[in-house]
């Protein structure tokens, strides 16, 4: 997401490049505020595995075909996120008991930063290379088995009753 930017730069003016952001978190903010109602008609896994591979779709047609509707078309996933991350959050609550939650958080953010941070310095020098929009593909490439297993997760999920 931090590398988008670069990409919406070889579509529109660098002017323009604040409204994808403006979209983006807007799309956040409204998508947090009724991810409750969303998340009250369906499971958290339906609601986790529905949202990952609509973004992922939208974000690879976006990068295969660039064109000036890319960067809105990036920017629109914003409204997926908010029912993602309460699914998410919702389904690491359940695998955790009080004790572990603080410890496995704080484990989950650094190991998060230290992945980005390796991540983000590979990604980087790879980008310079080949251009931002074939980088980012290729991530979301490799993001999509993230759903084969949230419907790993959704299978065991089935036999138990949602609490």
């Amino acid at each position: 997401m931090r590398f988008r930017p670069a990409f919406y730069q070889t579509l529109w003016p660098v002017w323009a490049i604040g409204f994808a952001r403006v979209i983006q978190y807007s799309g956040q903010a409204l998508s947090l505020r009724g991810s409750g109602k969303i998340l009250g008609r369906f499971r958290a896994i339906t609601v986790l595995i529905f949202n990952t591979a609509i973004g992922r779709a939208v974000a690879i047609l976006a990068l295969l075909f660039p064109t000036v509707v890319s960067p809105a078309l990036l920017s629109a996933t914003g409204f997926l996120y908010g029912p993602s991350a309460v699914a998410s959050n919702t389904l690491l609550q359940r695998e955790f008991t009080d004790r572990q939650r603080a410890t496995m958080a704080s484990i989950n953010s650094f190991l998060g930063s230290v992945f980005f941070a390796i991540f983000g310095a590979i990604f980087g020098i790879f980008a310079d290379r080949v251009g931002p929009a074939i980088s980012l593909l290729i991530t979301q490439v490799f993001l999509l088995p993230t759903i084969f297993i949230y419907w790993l997760v959704f299978r065991a999920e089935k036999q138990h009753k949602p609490v």
